[in-house]
Formats: structure tokens, C-alpha cells, sequence
């Protein structure tokens, strides 16, 4: 039996080098702006998307990967291991996890016809951005250490439950533009200078609190935090920021501030949720070790 090898969308926003390190294969979302069509990260990096995103008269549209990219990561995989996990975005917010189960069992099918014993698992990551990237780094990390693949499920299923999500929104009008906002509530929210603060728990999405100004988004997301888990635990974290490094450095040390924190990952926030917050937008994901 073949070490377990993971695979994953690009909605998991993880750095190139975390990708090269732990040996993930990536299958991109699809990017439309006007009549140019991209593969994330493949054909277009995250600058040049936050670039376009400001100055495009179109707004993004996302899309799932498509079934190519699926059965070629499949395929090429076929040929170096009988074992698969395969982690995407919630099945509540794309319909990539379908998707992957479809394209999973007609990979198997193709592979089985040929005499291969090749096993393909799909995982629901109930998560998003760097959610699914943290979820995707400790199956990759255990995969690397030459774990079962039912060892590695066992140990990141309390990982997906248990994960807690925060996000910052900056500018409501790309809530609105993205159509998950009225327009007379997003140029309300704008001329109040409300931060909208919203969350992602077990797939869900909702909104917690919509506080006025950036430093009031801040110690309202602390607060939050410290609801949902008590000060002086020992965590994980996960921030992501689109094109707003200052954010994440006046936040970080507030979480250090109050947690012990065995691992901070910093991350740019890729397409899927950037377009929809928008540039200027940040958050975070944590859960107790």
C-alpha cells in the first residue's frame, strides 16, 4: 500500500510553499471576469485578481473545477498510490464536493478496469479560505508520517467540527455586488461605516455582529472569540487577509495576547470569498489542540 496522498481545491488559499512541502495536488476553481475565463492560482495569481477585482466593470463569478482537472489529478495519482483523500470547500457553499464524488468513483471505476486496487475518499470540509487549508495540512502532514488513511480521518473529523470562523467585511459593497446584499443596506452600512462580522461554523454561514469602524470589528471579533472559547487554551490558528496585511498584524498579537497558540498560519484570502468581501477584508479560524 502506497502512502496517502491529499488532494484539494484552491479555495483552500494555501501558499505555494505549504503545497511544495507537503506534497498537495490542487484542482483550480474557475475565475470568470467578463469573457476571460482562469484556473485559481494556475492562470491567475491573487494579486492580479484583487487588481482586477477593484478597477473590473464585471464582477467575478466562480465557478467548481472542472472535470478534467479532477480526472487528471485522479489519474496521475492512479499510477503512484492506492490511496486517496480528497478535501474540498463545504458542500453548502459550491458544489465541488459533488463533483469530486463523481469524478472519485468514475476514477476508481477507470482504475479498477485496468487491475489497479485504487480507493478514493471525498471529505466535506464544512469549511472555506483557510479553514479547508488548515484542515488540509494536518491530513498532509499525517499522510507524510505514513498514516492510514483512517487514522488521518479519525484525527481531522474533530477538526471539522470544532472549528470556529471569523471575517471581517470592509467595504459592503462587494456584498452587494456579490448579491448577498441588498443595495439600499450596503450604501446604509457604508455611510455608518459598519464592519460586518461573519462566521462559518459546520458549513453555515451567519452574521454575528455588524460594528462601526475597524477598530471596533477588532475587539468585537476578540470577544466573539472569547465566547466561543476561553482565554488561556492552547489553539490553532489560520488568518487570511485580502491585501490587508495591517489587519492581520493588529489582530495577531490580540490573539496571542489571550491564547497559546502552537501554530499561526498566514495566508492570502484567494477568489472564492474574496470576491465576495471584497479588498480590505480579513479573518480567521482557530480550534482547541
Amino acid at each position: 500500500m502506497g502512502q496517502v496522498k491529499i488532494v484539494t481545491d484552491t479555495t483552500c488559499d494555501l501558499p505555494q510553499d505549504i503545497i511544495k512541502q507537503y506534497d498537495i495536488r490542487l484542482v483550480p476553481t474557475v475565475i470568470t471576469i467578463g469573457d476571460k475565463v482562469y484556473r485559481e492560482a494556475f492562470e491567475i495569481s491573487v494579486e492580479q485578481f484583487y487588481d482586477m477585482l477593484r478597477t473590473s466593470p464585471d464582477r467575478p463569478v466562480s465557478a467548481p473545477p472542472g472535470r478534467k482537472d479532477f480526472s487528471d489529478v485522479y489519474t496521475h495519482l492512479s499510477q503512484e498510490t492506492d490511496s486517496v483523500l480528497s478535501i474540498h470547500v463545504s458542500a453548502n457553499f459550491s458544489p465541488t464536493f459533488t463533483l469530486a464524488t463523481n469524478m472519485a468513483r468514475f476514477s476508481m471505476g477507470a482504475a479498477q478496469k485496468q487491475g489497479k486496487n485504487f480507493d478514493i475518499t471525498v471529505v466535506d470540509s464544512k469549511s472555506t479560505c483557510i479553514g479547508l487549508g488548515i484542515i488540509v495540512i494536518e491530513a498532509a502532514r499525517l499522510a507524510q508520517q505514513g498514516k492510514k488513511k483512517e487514522e488521518i480521518l479519525a484525527y481531522i473529523d474533530p477538526i471539522i467540527n470544532n472549528m470556529k470562523s471569523l471575517f471581517m467585511v470592509d467595504d459592503m459593497s462587494y456584498l452587494e455586488k456579490s448579491g448577498r446584499m441588498g443595495k439600499a443596506k450596503a450604501m446604509l452600512g457604508s455611510l455608518l461605516n459598519l464592519k460586518p462580522i461573519l462566521s462559518i461554523e459546520g458549513g453555515e454561514t451567519g452574521v454575528k455582529a455588524s460594528p462601526r469602524g475597524g477598530i471596533g470589528a477588532f475587539d468585537k471579533m476578540i470577544d466573539l472569540m472569547k465566547e466561543a472559547v476561553s482565554p488561556g487554551n492552547t489553539i490553532k490558528v489560520g488568518i487570511a487577509h485580502a491585501m490587508a496585511p495591517e489587519k492581520v498584524e493588529t489582530v495577531k498579537p490580540k490573539i496571542e495576547e489571550n491564547y497559546t497558540c502552537e501554530e499561526i498560519y498566514e495566508t492570502f484570502m484567494g477568489s472564492s470569498v474574496g470576491s465576495v468581501l471584497g479588498p480590505g477584508s480579513f479573518g480567521y479560524v482557530y480550534y482547541i489542540v
